[in-house]
């Protein structure tokens, strides 16, 4: 069943569920149906590329990759990256928020005592990341993906990012 998870793009971690736009070609456009935390989800992916263009919870648009818990209904676009997104964490995460007006995505997460915060941010191409904290280390994921992926650890356990 892991497996098949996979393919569709749903990863489960220690820690949270997270959401992947990659997935196998035949599987573009797909609708699943999982336990959320005891809850029936709904998971739907539609659009093409390696990244989400939009992703909402519940009807209610988020910054977020990371299913929380009890949402019903997922729906996931892939496309070009139009705002910053939380893509993977290492952590219980207990909240994402984007403010458009300021740039700040802001991530609050559960750490036990000496657990760093590591989490993966999506960010668009046009944008740089500056930290508003001095202990963390951004450090790009990937060189194959122009800059987009970044991990962020911190040694605290709320980081706000601010995209220009």
């Amino acid at each position: 069943m892991l497996t098949l998870y996979q393919l569709l793009g749903i990863r489960e971690t220690p820690w949270n569920v997270e959401l992947h736009p990659i997935t196998a070609a035949e599987l573009i456009d797909s609708k699943s149906e999982i336990k959320n935390h005891g809850i029936d989800c709904t998971i739907e992916f539609s659009g093409s590329g390696t990244y989400f263009r939009e992703i909402s919870f519940d009807g209610a648009l988020s910054h977020s990759a990371i299913l929380p818990a009890k949402v019903k209904r997922a729906k996931l676009s892939r496309g070009v990256v139009v705002a910053p997104y939380l893509s993977e964490a290492g952590c219980i995460i207990d909240s994402v928020c984007y403010d458009a007006a300021s740039g700040e995505l802001a991530v609050a997460a559960q750490l036990a005592p000496g657990q760093p915060l590591d989490v993966t941010i999506v960010i668009p191409v046009r944008s740089s990341l500056t930290a508003s904290c001095p202990d963390i280390i951004i450090v790009p994921k990937s060189v194959d993906d122009g800059g987009k992926t970044f991990i962020v650890r911190s040694k605290q356990a709320k980081i706000i990012l601010q995209v220009q």
